[in-house]
């Protein structure tokens, strides 16, 4: 009996030795690997640029002269003396505080109703600082220019010295308007004796003499 057992269990030991020895040395292929997920950023996002607004610089303001009041030398008659000096009383007293330096600025205005000796004594003062230098100053805080009335003085102060020589008295007023709103300011009265002569037809300007000048 015993021996019968030993050859069953060599029989069967030698039936399936081999399906053991197979299983055991029989290799069990790797799974492929995972495809890699990169979790980094992408190098370059897609632009959605958003229109940034930058302020456009306006236009620099303009100014017209005197707001466009002072009236060219063209205005005068020059075969009459009595409008000559008016217009020229009314020109060099015709300023713009944002524009003009000083006063001077406005005399070299009526240059073609000067003689050439009279002008070039202008031109010497330009840039000359005087006593309208505050005023000025002032009216330039409100972008002001002056407004004159121009008027005969009244007296004996006008004469007709000769054919070709006259003297002419004016009293001229004026006040400081601001551009941009119903603003004023004191401006003052000048009463002048200006001096003419008839060259070539027409009448220049030779001289003047402020005989009294008040600011307000």
């Amino acid at each position: 009996m015993k021996k019968l057992t030993r050859l069953f269990f060599l029989l069967m030991t030698i039936t399936f030795m081999p399906l053991l020895i197979w299983a055991g040395c029989a290799k069990q292929e790797d799974p492929a690997p995972a495809p890699a997920v990169s979790t980094a950023a992408p190098s370059s996002a897609p632009s959605s640029s958003t229109p940034v607004e930058t302020a456009t610089p306006s236009p620099s303001k303009t100014y017209e002269l005197a707001a466009g009041s002072c009236p060219s030398a063209s205005k005068a008659d020059r075969t009459d003396a009595s409008s000559t000096a008016y217009y020229y009383l009314y020109i060099t007293h015709c300023w713009d505080a944002v524009l003009d330096t000083n006063k001077t600025d406005a005399v070299l205005r009526a240059s073609d109703l000067m003689s050439k000796e009279w002008l070039d004594i202008q031109k010497d003062a330009a840039g000359v600082k005087n006593s309208s230098q505050n005023a000025f100053a002032q009216a330039k805080k409100i972008e002001a220019y002056s407004v004159p009335s121009v008027n005969r003085t009244v007296g004996d102060v006008d004469q007709d010295v000769a054919a070709d020589k006259a003297v002419r008295g004016f009293t001229t007023s004026w006040y400081w308007q601001a551009r941009d709103t119903a603003a004023q300011q004191a401006g003052g009265t000048d009463q002048i004796i200006v001096y003419l002569e008839k060259r070539a037809g027409v009448w220049e300007v030779v001289g003047e003499q402020v005989t009294s000048s008040e600011e307000n």
